[in-house]
């Protein structure tokens, strides 16, 4: 298990919408997150489980995908950071 925190850099001018994907091995609290330009500077935390299948695999490195999409443009497709 784990987790970490999701916040925009600066405010937008309309409703950020970041989609959460990755692999089915893991389990996440959230798929979407949406920031406003009310709640932009606060952090959303998002819980990452790995599921087990009761099998021995060793170490596994999973990534998660964000990607954004707004009616600001600043936003909309911007390029974020990946976790691994």
């Amino acid at each position: 298990t784990g987790s970490y925190l999701v916040q925009l850099s600066r405010a937008p001018n309309a409703a950020v919408v970041v989609t959460l994907q990755t692999s089915s091995n893991l389990k996440l609290s959230t798929n979407v997150i949406t920031f406003t330009p009310d709640n932009w500077d606060q952090p959303q935390e998002v819980n990452v489980l790995a599921i087990s299948n009761n099998e021995l695999h060793g170490t596994r490195t999973y990534t998660i995908v964000h990607r954004m999409q707004s009616q600001d443009s600043r936003f909309n497709g911007a390029t974020t950071r990946n976790v691994v």
